[in-house]
C-alpha cells in the first residue's frame, strides 16, 4: 500500500513538473532559458526510476519541449526539426547516463546498508557473547576466590594426588619411567629462574608432572611399540593432550594445569597439536613444558631409539628456536643446562 502511494506520488510529481515547466516556457514566449528547467525533471526521474525512467521522461520532455512548444509563441514560429530533435536526443542520453549513475549509487548504498546491517548483527552477537563471557568470568572468579580460600589447606592433598596421577602414567608407559618427574623438575627450575610467583611455579610443577596424563587412555601397545608409529597410530597418540584435559578438568585444582596438559605439544609456528595454535595463543605454562618435554625425550632412552648425546640434543633444541620453542624460555633453559 505504502509502496503504491509512493509510486503514485512520484508519477504525479513528475507529471506536474513537466506540465508546469512547459507552461512557464510557453508563457515566457517559447524556447528560451526556461527550457533548462526540464533538466531538473529528467534528473529527478532518473533518481526515481533509474536509466529507464530517465530515458522515458527524456523522450517525453523532448517531445513536449519540441514540436509541442513553438520557438516563438507570439509569432507562431515553430522550432526547426533538427533543433528539437537534437535536444530530445540529448535529453534521452542525459536521462540514461544520470539514471545509470543513480542506479550505481543506489546499489552501492544498498550494499553498504546490507554490510552495515551485517556488522550491527555481528556487533549484537559480540555484545551478547561478551556479556556471557563476563558473566562466566565472574562465576569463575567467584569459584576461584573460594578455591583460593581453601587452597593452602589442600596443598599437600593436591600434590599427593598429582604424584599419584604421574605414577599412574609411568606404570603404563615403562619406557618413559621418570620422564614426568624430570620434566617437572626442569620446568620448576625454569619458572623460578624467570621470577614467576610462588603459586604460578607450583601449578607449573603440577602441570609438568601430569602433562602426559592423557596417555592413560592410549592403548599400551602403542605406548611401548618399538617400531615407528604408523600415521593412524600417531593420530591416536596425538589425542592424549585432549584426553588429559578431560581427566584433569574435574579434579581439584585441575583447571590450574589445563594449559600445560592440553597445549604442551603446540608449536610457536602453529604446526603443533591438538589445535595448531601459535605464538602468544599458547600459554606460558605450556611453552615451558614443551621445552622440557622435548629435551627429556631427546636425552632419554625410548622404545624406538637410544638417548641422544647432550651436544646433539642441544643442537636440535637450538634449531627449534622461534618455530617450535619460545626463544625467551629457550634462553633460560640453556642457562640451566649449561650449569649442570
Amino acid at each position: 500500500m505504502i509502496s503504491s502511494l509512493r509510486s503514485a506520488y512520484k508519477f504525479g510529481l513528475i507529471t506536474c513538473l513537466v506540465i508546469g515547466f512547459w507552461l512557464i516556457a510557453y508563457m515566457t514566449n517559447g524556447v528560451n532559458a526556461t527550457i533548462n528547467f526540464f533538466y531538473f525533471t529528467i534528473i529527478l526521474s532518473a533518481y526515481f526510476w533509474g536509466a529507464s525512467g530517465g530515458v522515458v521522461v527524456g523522450l517525453i520532455v523532448g517531445i513536449v519541449g519540441g514540436p509541442l512548444l513553438p520557438d516563438h509563441v507570439s509569432s507562431g514560429v515553430d522550432q526547426l526539426f533538427s533543433q528539437w530533435f537534437t535536444r530530445m536526443c540529448f535529453y534521452i542520453v542525459l536521462g540514461f547516463l544520470v539514471g545509470k549513475l543513480f542506479s550505481s549509487l543506489n546499489r552501492q548504498k544498498e550494499e553498504l546498508l546490507s554490510e552495515k546491517q551485517v556488522v550491527e548483527e555481528q556487533n549484537t552477537k559480540i555484545i551478547l557473547q561478551r556479556d556471557e563471557i563476563i558473566r562466566q568470568n565472574k562465576e569463575l572468579k567467584n569459584q576461584r576466590d573460594q578455591i583460593e580460600h581453601h587452597m593452602r589447606q589442600g596443598r599437600d592433598f593436591g600434590w599427593g594426588m598429582v604424584r599419584a596421577l604421574a605414577q599412574a602414567i609411568e606404570i603404563r608407559d615403562s619406557y618413559t619411567s621418570g620422564h614426568c618427574y624430570r620434566v617437572s623438575g626442569l620446568a620448576t627450575r625454569i619458572g623460578e629462574r624467570m621470577g614467576l610467583d610462588e603459586w604460578t611455579v607450583i601449578y607449573l610443577k603440577w602441570a609438568a608432572l601430569v602433562h602426559d596424563i592423557g596417555k592413560i587412555g592410549i592403548p599400551e601397545a602403542l605406548l611401548n611399540k618399538q617400531d615407528k608409529l604408523t600415521t593412524y597410530e600417531y593420530d591416536i597418540m596425538k589425542q592424549h593432550p585432549m584426553l588429559g584435559a578431560l581427566i584433569m578438568k574435574d579434579i581439584p585444582y585441575g583447571d590450574r594445569v589445563l594449559d600445560g596438559v592440553l597445549h604442551h605439544h603446540e608449536r610457536l609456528d602453529g604446526k603443533g597439536y591438538p589445535y595448531g595454535i601459535k605464538g602468544d595463543e599458547i600459554g606460558l605454562q605450556a611453552r615451558i613444558i614443551a621445552v622440557c618435554d622435548v629435551w627429556d625425550a631427546l636425552t632419554s632412552d625410548r622404545a624406538y631409539r637410544d638417548a641422544l648425546p647432550k651436544n646433539v640434543a642441544l643442537k636440535i633444541m637450538e634449531e627449534g628456536r622461534g618455530t617450535q620453542f619460545d626463544p625467551m624460555i629457550l634462553d633460560y633453559f640453556f642457562s640451566i643446562i649449561n650449569e649442570d
